[in-house]
């Protein structure tokens, strides 16, 4: 909005984007939500790739990576297999794995 010549202001608790709440763990999770808030992550992940691109990594600390939904039951099979379908839907990337993939994928876990 700033860009766009809106005067913004930013309200937090401490320092600006200093804390986080207390079940996030400072990523933006694209998979596993809401369909309707899929793309609503997908737009501020892009987002973060600007700003991130436009004052560095020191001052976003962004690092892109995965997120592993692990399935131990029947019934998370088909929240992993509904997350997938969302996925495919609005043009994730993902991918489901079975044990013996998974193992080879990320050999240093451990367990069933």
């Amino acid at each position: 909005m700033a860009r766009q010549g809106v005067r913004v202001a930013v309200f937090d608790r401490g320092p600006v984007a200093g804390e986080q709440s207390s079940r996030a763990w400072g990523f933006i999770r694209k998979q596993g939500r809401h369909p309707a808030e899929i793309p609503l992550a997908a737009e501020a992940s892009v987002l973060w790739d600007e700003i991130t691109d436009e004052f560095g990594f020191e001052s976003t600390h962004r690092v892109k990576s995965g997120i592993l939904m692990p399935a131990e039951t029947p019934e998370d099979e088909q929240v992993v297999e509904t997350s997938y379908l969302d996925a495919q839907t609005h043009g994730l990337t993902s991918e489901i794995l079975n044990a013996k993939a998974l193992k080879e994928k990320l050999p240093q876990l451990a367990g069933s």
